[in-house]
């Protein structure tokens, strides 16, 4: 059975009216019209999953959202956006976890000027070493 006789269609003139409208069948039940920037925020709440059957006027039918490139383009850039989240987010804890390395090898009587440099250099060959592994890094060296 096809999508398509499952659903059936939403009204195409009603589609036509609202420009890029989309519909889609979530929780067993077709909502619509959505528009483009309605689409965006449900995919990116997750609402819409790559997996949701979408409709939209020019379709023959019930796609999922992963194949209809003006949905799918949604997910691309939900990807981009949590990878530059992620990125951003490495970056502040290696600060972090730099920081707090140099101040407990300092505080245990280790001078500042040998510390840093040694602290940059682990972190670099281990990017996601942990605070713990990376003082008992550095002591090993430092002893």
């Amino acid at each position: 059975m096809s999508y398509k006789s499952m659903f059936g269609f939403p009204n195409a003139k009603e589609a036509k009216q609202n420009k890029v409208s989309f519909y889609v069948y979530v929780n067993g039940k077709q909502a619509g019209p959505i528009s483009e920037a309605e689409m965006r925020k449900l995919v990116n709440n997750g609402t819409i999953t790559m997996e949701t059957l979408v409709w939209k006027q020019g379709l023959e039918q019930w796609s999922q959202a992963q194949f209809v490139p003006s949905v799918n383009k949604f997910f691309l850039l939900k990807n981009d956006f949590q990878k530059e989240k992620k990125k951003e987010n490495t970056s502040v804890t290696h600060r972090s976890i730099q920081s707090d390395m140099i101040v407990a090898l300092t505080n245990l009587g280790f001078k500042s000027n040998t510390v840093k440099p040694l602290v940059d250099e682990i972190l670099s060959a281990k990017p996601m070493i942990t605070l713990e592994e990376g003082i008992k890094e550095a002591l090993k060296i430092l002893q």
